[in-house]
């Protein structure tokens, strides 16, 4: 396992690459969390779905934020030392949100958080756009994050139930304070021979269409994604069987990644992606069906994590392929985290206007 993973003079070791997955995966672990937060939110904290939404929305907004600063100062910066500042700001205002239940105090500090797990997940996605394969670490990462996930959302229930939703904060926080040992593992800036591999000016429309893709298609995942915890409760289904419902179907997020990195150099990136948006889009409509029975309610999350998995991947890969900097990265994590802020925010008010 000491073997590095090189690309044109950056040498990350195999103990770096899980690393750089693992950080990666703890603000995806955030986002993944969101559709039993809202309706713990609701349920614990007396707010309204809206508030939960917009909360959720806060999250998503800190998250852009901190990937847009990342990208001014990606290049100069000690690339270390920012993954463990913005380590800091997460594990502080999780502790902080165990500790709080209302609606003002949660929304700022949810986009504290947001803010440092956009920073450090810009940073990630740089170092790992000057390896050889990009595309199959980002597969691992989303195969990395859903494992923690399901892990995570088997949990959830009976920690809501016997330590409140304080306790899922919490322990988010302690996840973070693993990662502080090994940030050493991680390599202090761009390689010499990368660092000014900035895209072409022939690539700029494309990676413009790539980044406007990330975006909109996680606009749709998140607008249903937040919100697929009251889905299943509308539809009968008790908490615990769409907790389970979800943690099961998060085996479809480590199909989707393991694919995603293991097919990248066979299939090219059009086949899959178009493949996966239909996935998605098919997903959605057999939701919207009226009381989904328990069966397809699960098939439907298994589809939403498998394909989401599966596809981001590729999109990201391609930015790492049109410009090597890692510069265009910290835009494509800015447009995850845009989409996945403007999808629980538009559908919060749609939520408000019709249900």
């Amino acid at each position: 396992m000491s073997r590095p993973a090189e690309s044109n003079g950056l040498q990350v070791s195999w103990a770096a690459v899980l690393v750089i997955v693992y950080i990666c995966s703890l603000p995806g672990f955030v986002m993944n969390f969101v559709p039993l937060l809202v309706s713990a939110m609701v349920a614990s904290f007396d707010l309204s779905e809206q508030q939960s939404g917009f909360i959720a929305s806060a999250d998503m907004a800190g998250y852009t934020v901190g990937a847009v600063a990342a990208f001014f100062i990606i290049e100069k910066a000690n690339w270390r030392q920012l993954t463990r500042y913005s380590l800091f700001l997460m594990m502080l205002a999780n502790v902080i949100s165990s500790q709080v239940d209302g609606f003002s105090a949660l929304l700022v500090l949810r986009f504290l958080s947001g803010v440092g797990g956009g920073m450090m997940t810009a940073v990630m996605l740089s170092v790992i756009a000057q390896m050889c394969n990009p595309d199959a670490v980002y597969g691992l990462w989303f195969a990395v994050m859903s494992l923690i996930t399901i892990v995570g959302m088997a949990l959830f229930p009976e920690m809501l139930e016997k330590a409140g939703l304080g306790a899922a904060f919490f322990t988010l926080a302690a996840m973070l304070v693993v990662c502080l040992p090994f940030l050493n593992a991680l390599p202090q800036g761009a390689s010499n021979t990368r660092s000014k591999a900035i895209a072409p000016a022939g690539n700029k429309p494309a990676v413009l269409l790539i980044l406007a893709s990330v975006f909109v298609l996680t606009t749709g995942i998140g607008s249903s994604w937040a919100f697929l915890g009251q889905i299943g409760s509308a539809a009968g289904l008790s908490v615990e069987q769409v907790s389970y419902s979800i943690a099961a179907s998060a085996a479809g997020d480590v199909i989707g990644g393991i694919s995603a990195g293991s097919l990248a150099l066979i299939l090219g990136r059009i086949l899959p992606i178009s493949f996966s948006c239909a996935g998605l889009a098919a997903a959605m409509l057999f939701l919207m069906l009226d009381k989904p029975s328990y069966l397809l309610y699960t098939l439907c999350c298994f589809a939403f994590y498998g394909l989401w998995s599966f596809v981001l991947p590729y999109l990201l890969g391609a930015l790492a392929e049109l410009e090597q900097s890692g510069r265009a990265l910290s835009l494509g994590s800015t447009a995850q985290g845009a989409g996945f802020m403007a999808g629980p925010f538009f559908a919060s008010l749609l939520l408000y206007r019709g249900g």
